[in-house]
């Protein structure tokens, strides 16, 4: 059965929609409603286009030169050009994908009346419906939405009908006037369903959409389109002819579907039907057609010189090749002997079929029968998501507890998970700790939102942070440079995002703002400060919500993150980002356009407030609006109020003119800052004072300011910097802030009060936390009589006048910046972005009269660890013990006093640990046993748990607060295996002890552990390599474990020398004696005696495992060179290349200046610190 496929063509804003909706109730498959475009301001019925085709068609004009509203000229053939053929393969994906199986399906998109030459490449739609519109009421649709010129718009109209009618030509097509359909829905319907060979019953069930009237905006006669001069000739013309042949079709069926044939005069319907490169080309349409096309015979010529250009090159190439040919001959050699080595392989896969064969008939495997049944019936029977929970449970509990080999463990781990298909990455619920631990999945407060409110918005952070003084923090904000004219912005969110640069700057931390822009170039400068630009993007509303998470992609190498407005941070945001409220400014219906307190605009602000791990708030207002929707997210907001400077700002009354007083407007000109009452409250004081509008904004406004000022006397319009405005304050008797909506703590408000003006402010947002009525100002509603009836009242009484001028600057000292600033490096170093000593310097340099710190008491740490032997474990535990004071405990593992670098305690047992924990604040911990957890999730204490390799992380995640690690690739491990944020600190060296030698030792080997895991067989095998070429060289290692009689016998089989010595509790000596550290292990995090090598300037020779690969990453990205020598892991032979390069280059790299600087103890201790405060804020 042959399928039916329906085509919507036609122009922009022309009824498509409608026409598209009507079809689709009729049951033509246009896809699921989550596949189509979402209705908005500009179509509430909805789009019916499905995103994925539409945004294809939007990316093959992107890839020839234009978009769809300034489409590509399109040369004849351009539809096979080589340049779309992964557009090709992508379309026919598509559509095989969403509509494979449907007999009958369509789709609608304006696009593709320019490229339907590409899609018949793809299928060949059976109906073709082209909706018909008057071009004028396009245009202004256009106008309106897109901010496009009528010329422009009408020019679209006439490039979208041509294509559509010239592509269309002898196939089914109906033409559809818009005006004729939406009027008479039923009779239209009718004809469609005869049009598409519908029977009466299913267009009878349709349901379409409604028509609402109000929805069209605009409707013109055709008498306005033929008289308006802006309208394309072109576009007058063929929009005549089709309304002809419309009346012709009216009497004569079949007509207007098929071709003119009535009508000798139909000249440019025939035009555009057999040539339409008569009136489609860049000279006919100079503003709608892009004058650039990527496959235009335009650049043939530069094509003929770059072929030029390459055949040089393939000249070259052959000699190449002839040079090549003679290493081939040298390969064929080697493929030989490899051929040796691939029997040798056969044989041996030949053996262990043999064995598995014997596997499989012998006696384990009949009684785990079973088992396999089990895990059958699981993964086949619909199991509860609570029932598998427990299930996962158990089997983490026996892999656990089971006494197996961990290389057969993890094995069996990977079975079971292919079996069950169970997923490796969990979801657990909220951790324990503290109040103010941060819950790990928020509320849904949106059910049956398609979006919901439980997917989180945050993008962990997985980097290692700077120490601190050389630390770089990145700002996303909306404005500090014009996003067309790149010109300087001068408002209050630009100087407190400045002021707050300053201050990060005072505190070592390098600063890099990060904007919108439309400029041509990727960066600037504002005030010192680089300015970087990132392209707009998608939005809903004013929820920059694609900036955001463009910014918080490209800034992972940052150490801290901020995000200046909440409508920024409205997309994915780092864990650790701060964010800035400047007040509520939802509180109005301004914006026609605007759409406040939909269902879709509360999820945007929901995820702006939830996603930072800080928000801070310059009014109280804003608290409690957030307080009123979401109780849990004011518990993340601090008060911070606004500031001026008393350096610049304070009263200087001999500016002001004695014989007439000044009224000053300090605001942009905006409507919510009362511009557009402005004449009203000028109208209505009747006395000779000078009043001053000072500030522009957006034109409109702005306009309206100098209107006023033309036609009033008294009033004048001016503009002023930064460095300016405090001798404007200082010239003015009464200041204005006229605000009628969005306002915090205005800086404007602050600097009127230190100047020593008389104050009127409206009770807007967080100005009543400025101005308190009668007492430093006059405080009134926000309209122009109330606001002109305060002025008036302060002009004739001067006495009321006087005072609030005094009192007004002698409150206005509770706003000043040094205190400001003193509360933000508070709540920075609450959050860590600086340490104590930072914090402190600054502070004792910069006195706040009223400022006292809120230092929270100095936490008692506990350490606690399974083992107390030896290794970097251990290593790691004595520089924590040491410098956070805090003593440790064993919980019933293994210990060696002899071996153990720290002094401990021990608990073996549940009671035990708890009474060893009583009067500590913060649990640190290492790789524990099952109960110690239990004892920590019971107690209620903040606890960290330190991870250390992916076989010793399964332990319950649900316990502790926060996770650490050492490597960004075991973080990435544990937020995919458990969900959990994991932080990434680097590891402490004692590097008083770790100072290298004037030269090296003669050894090689390692200070390791007897282990399998640590692939010591691996380095033996490879050794036998080397034997006879060094062996003059010792062979030693240092160590405990329970196979070390398997390593002494290999090498005795091996033939090989070796040193095994015992572990040792002064590993520092110890390493003097090497000259080459090997670390071949077959899993591994960041080994610490690694790290203690490279303190000593010893060549690290290392198994290229996830944890030694990023090491040399990290450091490169520093400024350094890597340092560690990879080798493949496992393989023998290419461990002995690398360890024969390595001994053979007698260049020593100097890698203790880079292990000093990021590894040192002090750091690590104080990165841990810090994250407390950040992440356990109260």
């Amino acid at each position: 059965m042959e399928k039916t496929i329906v085509s919507v063509l036609g122009m922009h804003r022309s009824g498509s929609s409608y026409v598209a909706g009507r079809i689709r109730g009729m049951g033509i498959d246009f896809g699921h409603d989550e596949e189509l475009i979402a209705g908005d301001a500009y179509n509430e019925l909805g789009y019916h286009e499905n995103k994925d085709l539409s945004y294809l068609g939007e990316e093959i004009l992107i890839a020839l030169g234009g978009d769809h509203m300034r489409p590509p000229f399109l040369e004849p053939g351009w539809e096979t050009s080589s340049l779309l053929d992964s557009f090709r393969a992508k379309a026919k994906l598509l559509v095989e994908t969403k509509f494979g199986k449907s007999q009958a399906w369509g789709w609608k998109d304006p696009r593709t009346s320019l490229l339907l030459p590409f899609w018949r490449q793809i299928f060949q739609p059976t109906h073709y419906v082209i909706p018909i519109r008057n071009p004028l009421a396009v245009a202004e649709s256009l106008l309106r939405r897109n901010g496009i010129a009528i010329r422009h718009g009408s020019e679209l109209w006439f490039l979208h009908m041509a294509s559509a009618i010239f592509h269309t030509r002898g196939f089914k097509r109906k033409f559809v006037f818009f005006e004729n359909a939406s009027q008479s829905p039923l009779q239209f319907d009718r004809e469609l369903a005869e049009f598409l060979s519908i029977d009466d019953a299913a267009s009878g069930a349709a349901v379409g959409p409604e028509f609402a009237e109000t929805l069209v905006h605009h409707k013109q006669t055709d008498e306005q389109v033929y008289a308006n001069e802006d309208i394309h000739s072109l576009a007058k013309a063929l929009y005549r002819e089709l309304c002809e042949l419309h009346f012709l079709e009216r009497n004569e069926p079949n007509t207007l579907s098929a071709s003119p044939r009535k009508d000798e005069n139909l000249l440019i319907f025939k035009m555009v039907e057999t040539e339409p490169s008569l009136v489609i080309n860049s000279s006919t349409l100079p503003n709608c057609l892009s004058h650039k096309s990527k496959i235009s015979d335009s650049t043939v010529s530069q094509y003929n010189e770059e072929i030029g250009r390459l055949n040089q090159i393939i000249g070259e190439r052959n000699e190449q090749i002839a040079k090549l040919h003679q290493t081939m001959v040298a390969r064929d050699a080697q493929i030989t002997d490899l051929s040796k080595v691939v029997a040798e392989r056969d044989e041996h896969i030949v053996r262990l079929n043999r064995d598995l064969s014997a596997i499989l008939t012998g006696r384990s495997w009949r009684l785990t029968r079973p088992f396999r049944f089990l895990f059958r019936t699981i993964r086949n029977t619909d199991v509860g998501d609570g029932e598998k929970a427990k299930l996962l449970l158990l089997c983490r509990t026996l892999y656990r507890k089971a006494p197996l080999p961990f290389k057969t463990k993890y094995m069996l781990r990977g079975v079971v998970l292919r079996i069950t298909n169970w997923p490796t990455t969990a979801t657990p619920p909220q951790a324990s700790g503290r109040s103010g631990s941060l819950a790990l999945i928020p509320p849904n407060i949106f059910s049956g939102h398609p979006e919901g409110g439980t997917e989180r918005q945050n993008k962990p952070y997985f980097g290692v942070r700077r120490p601190h003084g050389k630390r770089r923090a990145a700002i996303l904000t909306n404005q500090l440079l014009d996003w067309n004219s790149g010109k300087p912005r001068f408002g209050g969110g630009e100087r407190y995002a400045l002021e707050l640069g300053h201050l990060l700057r005072e505190l070592s931390i390098e600063v890099t703002f990060f904007q919108p822009s439309l400029l041509n170039k990727t960066s600037s400068e504002y005030y010192s400060f680089e300015v970087r630009f990132l392209p707009i993007g998608k939005t809903v509303g004013e929820f920059h919500y694609s900036v955001c998470t463009d910014f918080t992609e490209i800034t992972a190498d940052f150490d801290h993150v901020y995000y200046h407005l909440p409508e920024y941070a409205s997309g994915v945001v780092r864990e650790d980002g701060l964010m800035v409220c400047h007040g509520i400014w939802f509180d109005h219906n301004n914006y026609p356009d605007a759409i406040f307190r939909t269902a879709s605009w509360f999820e945007y602000l929901h995820r702006s407030f939830r996603n930072p791990i800080g928000v801070i708030s310059v009014d109280t207002n804003s608290i409690g609006v957030i307080r009123s929707l979401w109780p849990e997210l004011a518990q993340k907001m601090r008060y911070i109020p606004n500031f001026f400077d008393k350096k610049s700002y304070f009263p200087d009354f001999n500016k002001r003119n004695i014989d007439r007083l000044t009224v000053l407007f300090p605001r942009r000109s905006q409507i919510n800052r009362g511009s557009r009452i402005f004449a009203d409250i000028v109208s209505s004081v009747p006395y000779d004072v000078e009043i001053i509008w000072l500030g522009e904004g957006d034109p409109v406004d702005t306009q309206i300011i100098k209107d006023v000022s033309a036609s009033d006397k008294r009033v004048s319009f001016s503009v002023a910097d930064f460095d300016q405005m405090p001798s404007w304050y200082q010239r003015a008797d009464i200041a204005v802030i006229p605000t009628i909506a969005c306002e915090g703590t205005s800086l404007s408000c602050i600097e009127a009060l230190a100047c020593g003006c008389a104050v009127i402010a409206t009770n807007v947002g967080g100005l009543p936390d400025v101005i308190y009525h009668g007492i430093n100002g006059l405080l009134v509603e926000p309209n122009p009589s109330d606001i002109s009836g305060a002025i008036n009242k302060l002009i004739e009484d001067r006495a009321l006048r006087e005072k609030l001028q005094r009192v007004g600057a002698e409150t206005a000292h509770n706003f000043e910046l040094t205190l400001w600033r003193a509360r933000w490096t508070e709540l920075l170093w609450d959050y860590g972005w600086i340490n104590d000593q930072s914090k402190n310097n600054w502070l004792a340099r910069n006195p706040a009269d009223t400022f006292r710190s809120n230092s929270r008491k100095a936490d008692k740490w506990a350490i606690l660890t399974r083992n107390a032997i030896h290794g970097g474990v251990e290593s790691i535990i004595r520089e924590e013990s040491r410098l956070l004071n805090a003593p440790v405990v064993v919980c019933g593992g293994h210990d060696n006093r002899e071996t153990c670098p720290f002094e401990y305690s021990r608990a073996d047992n549940s009671r035990a640990l708890e009474k060893a924990i009583v009067g500590f604040d913060v649990i640190l911990y290492h790789w524990l046993p099952e109960w110690a957890l239990d004892v920590i999730k019971r107690s209620k204490k903040i606890s960290i748990e330190f991870i250390h390799r992916v076989d010793t992380s399964n332990s319950d995640k649900t316990v502790p607060t926060i996770l650490v690690t050492h490597s960004t690739f075991l973080a990435n491990y544990i937020y995919d295996t458990y969900g959990r944020p994991c932080r990434v600190l680097d590891h402490p060296i004692p590097l008083d002890r770790f100072v290298p030698g004037e030269d090296l030792g003669n050894c090689i080997g390692a200070i390791t552990s007897y282990y399998e895991i640590k692939g010591i067989d691996i380095f033996l095998r490879a050794w036998a390599i080397l034997k006879e070429e060094f062996g003059h060289m010792p062979v030693r290692f240092y160590g405990a474990g329970d196979d070390l009689h398997r390593f002494k016998q290999l090498a005795s089989e091996l033939d090989i020398d070796v040193d095994f010595r015992a572990a040792t509790p002064e590993p520092w000596k110890a390493m003097k004696e090497f000259g080459c550290f090997v670390v071949p292990s077959r899993l591994e995090g960041l080994p610490v005696a690694v790290l203690e090598a490279l303190a000593m300037d010893v060549p690290v020779i290392a198994a290229a495992l996830p944890g030694m690969v990023e090491f040399n990453e990290l450091s490169v990205k520093r400024g350094y060179e890597s340092y560690i020598h990879l080798a493949a892991p496992e393989n023998p032979e290419d461990l002995a290349q690398t360890i024969r390069a390595v001994l053979l280059d007698k260049k020593r790299k100097t890698s203790n200046a880079y292990i000093s600087e990021y590894y040192s103890p002090n750091k690590h201790c104080s990165d841990l610190v810090d994250l407390l405060r950040e992440l356990c804020p109260h």
